[in-house]
């Protein structure tokens, strides 16, 4: 187990860097908070699991971190806190115990961390039955700050809770701890920092900000003042679609991540009325790093340029996401902020976290479903997307609320879930595809838009009707 006075003082990584200015910059503010709910499909055993969680914390000593400046740097102190202990909280009492643990994971995910000075990681074990025995439904509740792990990290945290907790129940011995250290990635940073690679992706991505138009924005900006209230809403789209995105993205040589990313593109087109949509695109960054096996912070969230026509068939926007993420991938490790230093228009408004990696867990022979609360900082609006354990393509929205209403976001989440749902059928595949033609969602209540959402067909020479194929261009 960590103790408190077991510290060792440490420089950050780039990303976690950036997120200590920006904690600095907004104040006392959830904002950088990220939390999930790990939720047991079958009863488990609590007290295993409860240790499980625990020991995969404890070989991970970077969750332990407070973080501070010395001589004008960002640094951390890794055993600084005790964040091992994992208590077991007992809502079986209620008369709904699911619907009352969601409650508490909600307002605790909205509760803010001070990176200086609280501990920026916790894990709870949620009981949800009452009984004699040790087993019982249960959700494992996550929180951490930003700064400590990204969401890869939590996935690796909740892979190793699973085999401690596997071999545990077996009474067999787990594999040997497989976390690396965080100094290793902190030297494979520093390296990269003083290298000629680091020079060509400056270089790389001075073009492209030159090169982009505008950052597309789905509301209006005018007079607006930057709130770190998050709003969220959440839609999903069944097996079939999600089948139909698998096979669109891998006619076009990559995977249903880079269908749906083309067709979030389109939409954005058709509704700004722009033939290049600039995304905020998050990247792991991890592949080929020390970070592969390190639950820390090292995402990167670099300008994604796509010149996708609202026009464009169903085909055409996947092949450009497919080429568009394949070009920025090999410079994705040039920090955003430092992109945004280049010029340009800014930092991408609108982000899109495609998560092509499954984060299912399996606890012995417990299936566990992954559920996001909370995921960090949001510019205008965050779509953050991901395959569910049934098979569903799940989308979650987060909007400032300085500049979506709760009824904008919804509106606008459906109008969009609506179109790649429609757009990925296999009868779409060589069609023409127009936007959705509407202003911006209210801005807020006393903004109202005048105008209603509308669908815009079009017609070819022979008056076909909505549903029927569009001459090519």
């Amino acid at each position: 187990m960590m103790t408190a006075h077991l510290t060792s003082t440490h420089g950050v990584t780039g990303a976690q860097a950036g997120i200590w200015y920006g904690q600095e910059l907004i104040g006392t503010s959830s904002t950088y908070v990220v939390a999930q709910a790990w939720e047991c499909l079958a009863p488990v055993e609590l007290s295993a699991l409860a240790s499980s969680v625990a020991g995969a914390i404890g070989e991970a000593p970077g969750l332990s971190a407070s973080f501070g400046m010395v001589g004008g740097e960002v640094v951390q102190s890794v055993g600084r806190h005790e964040v091992d202990t994992v208590a077991v909280l007992d809502f079986s009492g209620h008369d709904d115990p699911r619907a009352a643990a969601w409650d508490w994971m909600r307002r605790r995910s909205r509760e803010p961390v001070d990176p200086a000075t609280d501990p920026c990681f916790e894990a709870v074990v949620l009981r949800l039955a009452a009984g004699t025995g040790g087993q019982s439904p249960a959700i494992v509740f996550v929180r951490a700050h930003h700064i400590v792990t990204d969401f890869f990290g939590l996935g690796l945290l909740g892979r190793r809770a699973a085999e401690l907790y596997a071999a545990t129940t077996s009474d067999t011995e787990p594999r040997p701890a497989w976390f690396g250290p965080v100094e290793d990635v902190l030297d494979h940073e520093n390296h990269y920092r003083d290298s000629g690679d680091r020079e060509g992706d400056r270089t790389f991505w001075a073009g492209e900000v030159l090169a982009a138009d505008a950052v597309a924005s789905l509301v209006r900006h005018a007079g607006r003042e930057r709130t770190s209230s998050v709003l969220s809403h959440t839609r999903t789209i069944g097996g079939t679609a999600a089948d139909h995105l698998t096979e669109l993205g891998r006619e076009q040589g990559g995977s249903w991540s880079d269908a749906v990313t083309g067709l979030v593109a389109a939409f954005i087109a058709g509704r700004t009325g722009t033939d290049e949509v600039v995304l905020g695109y998050p990247m792991m960054n991890r592949l080929g790093s020390p970070a592969i096996s390190v639950p820390t912070m090292v995402v990167n969230v670099v300008p994604l340029r796509l010149t996708v026509s609202a026009w464009s068939s169903v085909t055409d926007v996947t092949e450009a996401a497919v080429h568009g993420v394949r070009r920025v991938r090999p410079h994705a490790r040039f920090r955003g902020e430092d992109i945004a230093r280049l010029g340009g228009h800014g930092r991408p408004r609108i982000w899109l976290n495609v998560k092509a990696v499954d984060d299912r867990l399996r606890l012995g022979d417990v299936d566990t479903e992954v559920h996001s609360l909370a995921r960090g900082p949001v510019e205008e609006m965050t779509i953050t997307i991901r395959r569910t354990l049934c098979g569903e393509i799940e989308f979650q929205f987060d909007g400032d609320e300085s500049v979506l209403d709760a009824t904008g976001l919804a509106v606008l989440g459906a109008d969009i879930v609506a179109y790649v749902e429609e757009a990925a059928q296999p009868a779409a595949r060589g069609w023409r595809w127009p936007g959705w033609a509407a202003p911006a969602p209210r801005r807020r209540p006393d903004r109202p838009v005048p105008c209603p959402v509308r669908r815009l067909w079009s017609t070819n020479s022979a008056g076909r009707l909505p549903g029927s194929p569009v001459a090519s261009r």
